[in-house]
């Protein structure tokens, strides 16, 4: 307000210049993910109020014209947030749009946006056209390749490398998610449950209970969690419906093949999900790897171990 309403000989203009210069070099600028401010981005979520924040900034500093370089900084990091994180409210909708909108690093084109990649020898073409336009490409390599990427325009995307793996044995260490499954047996004579081995003999009518453990980071919108059940086992609970656990509302989808999970929210830190099965099988079977994944940013994939099972009379 002062910026737009007082002339530049005006002291309180002066001080309103100074008061944005003092608050640029607080910020923290880098080439990929823009400019932002420790008090804001160090939050797990975006929320109304800094959408809006944001907003106020960027129009005072272009209300300015000292650094255009500063709102190109900001239009970028409101670009890269939003990969990760939805904007839930209209007001909080509205001030990024109205960013964006507003922004001269953003040109409006009718071209478009088109992404090369080259993994080895091979090459992949991914475009959001309208008629021709191809979003998604798969290509088979048996070998680790270096890969090159080229875009016609600044754009978000991704590339997922899927393979095979002896199961059990799923790399996470560098994972920022981290799922853990355990199985626990019930002690009728301490009245406790009591975690098993990896290869846990069972029995016929023994009860058992599953514990998916979670671990995150940031909190996590739209999530999915899928456990397969191994054959051997039965759910005692076998409805569907909303569920609360450990800080967490889901709803619960039973199937004959496991129980798909289904949360809006995954706060940060350590979760626990458990559910009871009974052994109602004799034999050996593979309890599989349980799979969680962020449905709003696809990128964000976890899976548990797997666990083999032996069941006897």
């Amino acid at each position: 307000m002062s910026l737009k309403y007082s002339t530049p000989d005006n002291q309180i203009y002066k001080k309103a210049l100074a008061q944005l210069s003092n608050i640029q070099q607080r910020a923290i600028n880098d080439e990929r993910n823009g400019m932002r401010w420790k008090e804001i981005s160090d939050d797990d979520d975006l929320n109304r109020s800094k959408e809006e924040t944001i907003a106020m900034l960027y129009e005072a500093f272009t209300e300015a014209g000292q650094n255009t370089r500063v709102a190109d900084g900001l239009t970028k990091w409101i670009l890269s947030t939003r990969q990760d994180y939805s904007w839930r409210t209209t007001t909080g909708t509205a001030a990024a749009i109205n960013i964006l909108k507003e922004s001269a690093m953003l040109k409006t084109s009718f071209a478009a946006d088109s992404v090369s990649a080259k993994i080895g020898d091979q090459q992949l073409n991914s475009s959001n056209g309208l008629l021709a336009g191809q979003r998604n490409q798969f290509v088979g390599t048996n070998k680790i390749a270096p890969v090159t990427i080229s875009a016609n325009n600044t754009v978000s995307g991704g590339i997922t490398w899927n393979y095979f793996s002896a199961e059990g044995q799923a790399d996470d260490t560098k994972n920022p998610v981290k799922l853990k499954k355990t199985l626990f047996s019930y002690d009728k004579q301490k009245n406790a449950w009591i975690p098993l081995s990896d290869k846990p003999i069972l029995k016929l009518g023994e009860r058992i209970k599953i514990v998916l453990t979670i671990e995150t980071a940031v909190n996590l919108r739209f999530v999915q969690l899928e456990d397969k059940r191994a054959g051997v086992f039965e759910p005692v609970d076998a409805s569907s419906g909303q569920q609360y656990q450990d800080r967490m509302q889901y709803y619960r989808s039973v199937r004959d093949t496991g129980q798909q999970l289904f949360m809006d929210f995954l706060p940060s830190g350590r979760s626990e999900l458990s559910y009871e099965v009974t052994v109602t099988q004799e034999g050996a079977f593979k309890n599989g790897a349980a799979m969680l994944q962020c449905l709003y940013n696809p990128g964000v994939t976890a899976y548990s171990n797997a666990i083999t099972v032996i069941s006897k009379p």
